[in-house]
């Protein structure tokens, strides 16, 4: 019997949730998918960070496709759980104010899990059956999310009107990529960029910039 088929058996007899050891399982595939890519990680690397043999992450998942899946259901379940957790708070807000709030909430997401946009970097680079599982499954009603928020507001005259889809990607490369690029600025800086009062200056920055440009004609959020 193949590492395949005995996989595909006791995943099917046993579900990966009632064991322990799936959450370390999932947590280092997250980490190693987004750092290393798909094809620059193998289930001994898994097994190995997660502190058990190969044959377990086999004995939960049948394949690494099948693991890669629930490595990111599990990373975007946990990012979509934080954005739904607030959102009875943005309610009552104007387009505008609710954007600048969803804006800076983003800021702080991508710094608590850059793992997430390193994973989009990659897929949305390389292309193929995964991204497109990424899309149906996740991104894009994400991005359908996003792009209706700025359509509000610039149906309400809050914003100036632009093609909804590049000021998605525009915004979401402001508020990640400090923090997808830690390596490199910590590099290039000595300083990381996932310390509290970087990243509060980050969300500052991205909101006051996208609102008020970078030119002194209009007064700093901070007056």
């Amino acid at each position: 019997m193949n590492e395949r088929s005995a996989g595909k058996r006791t995943a099917k007899s046993q579900p990966a949730k009632k064991f322990p050891s799936t959450d370390r399982i999932l947590d280092t595939a997250i980490a190693l998918f987004s750092r290393n890519g798909f094809d620059g990680t193998s289930t001994t690397e898994i097994g190995l960070g997660a502190g058990v043999a190969q044959s377990v992450v086999l004995y939960h998942f049948a394949t690494k496709d099948d693991l890669w899946r629930a490595a990111m259901n599990r990373l975007f379940d946990r990012v979509h759980s934080e954005f739904r957790r607030d959102r009875n708070v943005l309610q009552d807000l104007s387009s505008i104010d609710r954007l600048k709030v969803w804006i800076r909430q983003l800021v702080f997401t991508s710094a608590a899990h850059p793992e997430l946009g390193r994973v989009i970097m990659r897929e949305g680079t390389a292309g193929g059956p995964r991204l497109k599982w990424l899309i149906s499954r996740h991104l894009g009603a994400d991005y359908e999310l996003y792009e209706l928020h700025f359509r509000r507001a610039m149906e309400e005259g809050s914003i100036r009107k632009y093609p909804t889809l590049p000021l998605t990607i525009l915004v979401h490369a402001a508020a990640s990529m400090l923090f997808n690029l830690h390596p490199l600025v910590e590099a290039v800086y000595g300083r990381s960029p996932l310390e509290d009062e970087v990243i509060s200056d980050q969300a500052d920055m991205v909101v006051e910039i996208l609102f008020n440009g970078l030119f002194n004609r209009a007064p700093s959020l901070k007056e």
